[in-house]
């Protein structure tokens, strides 16, 4: 400590800061803590998704489909009139990639 003029002190350090993490009652540091935390969330999501996936029949895969098909249809309804793609699947168009 330093005295300076006009009965004023100031306190001035060494520089050094502590180096040390905070740990928990396992020894664990904070970043490893919220490491561990995320890596569980992730999991529970993981879990989450695989149930709704198991649990819809992949109904939200057939609604991916269906609204591309919508379009599709849309598109070549000028050109071909309505229900193009299962006229074209009827006629046996071959249509794979």
């Amino acid at each position: 400590m330093s005295i300076t003029p006009g009965n004023s002190t100031s306190v001035t350090g060494s520089g050094k800061q502590n180096s040390t993490a905070k740990t928990d009652d396992n020894g664990n540091s904070m970043k490893e803590m919220a490491a561990q935390s995320k890596q569980a969330n992730n999991a529970g999501i993981l879990r989450a998704h695989e149930r709704v996936s198991l649990n819809s029949n992949n109904d939200s895969l057939s609604l991916l489909y269906k609204t591309a098909l919508e379009g599709i249809n849309a598109e070549l309804e000028p050109v071909m009139g309505k229900n193009a793609t299962q006229k074209i699947y009827d006629s046996g168009v071959d249509t794979s990639p």
